[in-house]
């Protein structure tokens, strides 16, 4: 399964609000296919993915796979995921494995708003990404 850099943080901080119901349902649905499947494959990718899709800032009039109307603000955010996490475009790892990465570097190392400060959905999933924060403080 490919993913871009954002939505595998996306999916461990998405907070429903403010979406259209088709797709909560996509985000929804992978969440529980990923965490059924945690050595599910995911191999990161700069490429439109199965949750672009779903989103209001894909246009699929444009061509058959769409385009991204905010894709510079998507690069930009993916650009700080890519750094922070130590993840790299193309690399396969297991959602386990990426999840962690995420969850140490970005989450619960406070380093969720360099990550997607620009981001529209900030505030909405800054208080999803301070709640897993405190479950899962960062190890020292």
């Amino acid at each position: 399964m490919e993913l871009r850099p954002h939505h595998a943080l996306c999916l461990l901080v998405f907070d429903p609000n403010n979406y259209s119901e088709n797709y909560i349902e996509i985000m929804y649905s992978m969440i529980d296919k990923l965490n059924s499947n945690p050595t599910q494959e995911i191999t990161i990718s700069s490429e439109l993915d199965i949750i672009c899709n779903y989103c209001p800032h894909n246009d699929k009039n444009a061509t058959n796979s769409g385009i991204c109307k905010k894709e510079d603000k998507v690069w930009a955010i993916t650009q700080n995921i890519l750094e922070l996490s130590g993840v790299n475009i193309g690399e396969t790892m297991t959602w386990d494995d990426l999840h962690s990465k995420i969850i140490d570097s970005i989450i619960a190392g406070g380093r969720f708003s360099e990550a997607c400060r620009s981001c529209s959905y900030f505030k909405q999933c800054e208080a999803m990404c301070r709640a897993i924060r405190q479950d899962n403080p960062r190890p020292t």
